[in-house]
């Protein structure tokens, strides 16, 4: 399928020259599903660099998430909200045709501000509830889907014991609650268990035991969240495609929500790399075999989030392999550069 526009006419699907006029992605995904991507603090400023941002945003998505914004410790502090990022974005949206989603309501991180560490039990769940309530409930009918519940689950494919909510409660049974408390707030918008690895099979298999054990589709899940921080040679399209099929065979929707390709394949240690016209050809040849399974998968993901816009605003430049790193190292994950231009990797998933 051929998406390339130029002033004379359709080109033929090989011609991937720049300078030419292109479907918008949002477009050529529109009979698959939503196209998204996590935006940041600062995008409404009225500098030409974010005036750019912005119209590259709404000219190719109609799905944003606040990669931070509304995130606990952005709306909840010293016992007041404060919803002025998410009622902006919120707005923003609205006023250009696209869905919100939110992210996240519960978390072991970036929650200190609301819960900083193991308390009594019966004040863990007195917070749980209020914080549902006040969030899901001030943006009742206007986010398209939450994630309720953020990596519950750690690596080794156990609960995360780590986690605050975990420590307080005694065990797992916050999750349950998560997703009680966000359907009686917003009985309209899609309820999502969002983690990252969900492609391992340990993991994949301890999720679907959590659901079943906690029952969570009956307190009002509808699907789940594949972070999808992935790199150049993992996981299998084998694996995404069975992991997808998981899930969407317990009646579940799929939503990519953190879409990034690390170049450095996950490795801290490897030294910074230039973006040769080899690494861009693979990452290229990446995306395009990973956005084939999504198609493939056409009614079961329903939307597909790229964790950025371009790719000096990626988190990757200060994080690999499970930690920060000590100094910036640019990577190249995204579909943009720099300059908020195509590149070749954003061509390779509108032409198939």
């Amino acid at each position: 399928m051929a998406f390339l526009v130029g002033l004379g006419g359709l080109y033929p699907a090989g011609m991937k020259e720049r300078s030419m006029a292109y479907a918008p992605l949002k477009e050529v995904y529109k009979d698959y599903f939503y196209i998204g991507a996590a935006v940041k603090l600062g995008e409404y400023n009225s500098t030409p660099f974010y005036q750019a941002y912005g119209e590259r945003l709404l000219e190719h998505f109609n799905s944003f998430t606040a990669e931070n914004g509304m995130k606990p410790e952005n709306i909840y502090r010293d016992g007041t909200y404060d919803f002025t990022y998410g009622d902006r974005l919120v707005r923003y949206a609205r006023e250009h045709g696209a869905v919100v989603r939110g992210h996240t309501l519960v978390w072991h991180n970036q929650t200190s501000s609301l819960i900083p560490g193991k308390i009594p039990k019966e004040e863990a769940k007195r917070l749980l509830k209020e914080y549902i309530s006040t969030v899901a409930g001030h943006f009742r009918g206007e986010i398209h889907a939450w994630d309720v519940v953020n990596e519950a689950v750690g690596d080794g494919s156990q609960w995360r014991t780590s986690s605050p909510w975990y420590q307080s409660y005694g065990g797992p049974e916050y999750i349950r609650e998560a997703f009680e408390y966000a359907r009686m707030a917003d009985p309209d918008a899609k309820l999502f268990y969002n983690d990252y690895n969900v492609v391992q099979p340990g993991k994949r298999e301890r999720i679907v035991r959590m659901l079943e054990e906690l029952d969570l589709v009956e307190a009002g899940l509808d699907g789940i969240g594949i972070q999808a921080h992935w790199n150049l040679v993992w996981p299998s399209v084998d694996e995404i495609s069975r992991t997808i099929e998981t899930f969407a065979s317990m009646g579940l929707e799929v939503h990519i929500t953190e879409l990034d390709i690390d170049c450095y394949d996950g490795n801290p240690s490897t030294p910074q790399m230039e973006y040769t016209p080899e690494l861009e050809e693979r990452l290229s040849r990446r995306y395009a075999e990973i956005f084939e399974v999504f198609r493939q998968h056409k009614g079961e993901v329903t939307s597909v989030t790229f964790w950025g816009l371009t790719d000096p605003d990626s988190w990757l430049n200060g994080f690999s392999g499970g930690r920060f790193l000590k100094e910036r190292r640019e990577n190249y994950p995204l579909l943009f550069d720099g300059k908020g231009d195509p590149k070749k990797a954003f061509f390779s998933i509108i032409n198939w």
